[in-house]
């Protein structure tokens, strides 16, 4: 009888191990830094998720082409069913590419398990255009493998979220402060006292007001917008990032955001003048046909020049210099210290 009583106990020991593991799992919080790899039959690359509990968040993938680094950063939503996450990016926020992306869409459908004590989500994925002429065929597919980390843990997609100033929107990161109903009243060193200003508030109004100067830029007459254009490029290091050889008596210059659009506005100079005043940069491509005189000399400096850091900093673009049946792609960023500058020289 006891023979039994052991045996019984033992089995519904196992059934109760069994039945309780998954729900043990699947209450666990996802939100987080997750930090692995995404590999196909050919390749294997770093791959990184920050998850809310709001099952929102965002995906770094980094790699190597042509001995330079890449790095695309895009906005994620999860939904969970039963056991399996699946995840799909929603837009591309960030990438550091020379020339314009293809617009990938990014499925994965993740199950999470403990190993030792660590959470691991994996999985299959595959990857499809977001063009709808091109159909159903997947693109690519592979496997994803990730670990969750410490919550604290400064990892390459944290950073990366810092420098947009977008880490804000990580709940996990930034635990909500008790609101109270009365102002904070600060105390200055003289006794008076001062209402202390509400950061949140400001961080909006001067978006607001990016965005207002954004739109009024647009509007402003082409006088106008020469005499305030590159007022500080003088006071701003130059960096040369391309020399280009050019043949033809006249260039065209093409423009835009190749990344989020998000506000960006630059003016570009050519040998210290302004020849393209703020320029909103948007998906649509700006084309400018500019003259290159023969009393320019045979070394000329373009200079691209940042309005404004848009609402995602730096401010960057592609610029696109064809000459003639040749073309030239080049990546460019700026800020309020520092221009970008293309660095002409004309083939005789």
């Amino acid at each position: 009888m006891r023979i039994k009583e052991t045996n019984s106990t033992t089995t519904m020991k196992a059934i109760l191990v069994l039945f309780l593991l998954p729900l043990q799992l699947f209450s666990q919080d996802l939100s987080g830094i997750w930090v692995g790899t995404i590999a196909t039959s050919q390749i294997q690359m770093p791959f990184e998720l920050a998850i809310n509990q709001d099952m929102t968040g965002y995906s770094m993938i980094t790699f190597m082409f042509k001995g330079a680094e890449k790095v695309a950063v895009k906005k994620i939503t999860l939904i969970r069913k039963d056991s399996i996450f699946t995840i799909s990016d929603d837009k591309l926020i960030y990438n550091n590419f020379t020339t314009r992306s293809r617009s990938i869409k990014t499925f994965c459908e993740l199950s999470i398990k403990m190993v030792d004590t660590i959470m691991v989500l994996s999985g299959p994925f595959h990857t499809r255009t977001r063009d709808l002429r091109a159909g159903e065929e997947d693109l690519s597919t592979g496997t994803i493998t990730v670990q969750k980390q410490n919550r604290r843990a400064q990892t390459r997609l944290i950073n990366k979220l810092d420098s947009l100033k977008l880490s804000n929107n990580l709940a996990f990161l930034n635990p909500k402060p008790i609101v109270k109903e009365n102002p904070v009243v600060a105390v200055s060193e003289k006794g008076a006292t001062s209402v202390a200003e509400d950061p949140v508030k400001d961080l909006t109004a001067v978006k607001v007001q990016q965005q207002v100067d954004f739109e009024k830029g647009k509007n402003e007459p082409y006088n106008q917008k020469i005499i305030g254009a590159a007022a500080e490029v003088a006071l701003r290091k130059t960096e040369v990032i391309r020399t280009i050889d050019f043949k033809s008596d006249s260039l065209t210059l093409v423009l835009y955001d190749n990344g989020i659009v998000d506000g960006d506005t630059v003016s570009v100079l050519l040998n210290g003048e302004v020849i393209i005043p703020k320029q909103g940069l948007t998906e649509q491509a700006y084309r400018k046909v500019i003259k290159i005189p023969s009393g320019l000399g045979d070394s000329l400096q373009l200079v691209i020049y940042a309005e404004n850091l848009g609402s995602i900093p730096p401010n960057s673009g592609l610029l696109i210099i064809e000459d003639g049946s040749e073309r030239h792609e080049i990546g460019f960023e700026g800020d309020m210290k520092k221009s970008s500058a293309v660095k002409l020289i004309r083939k005789r």
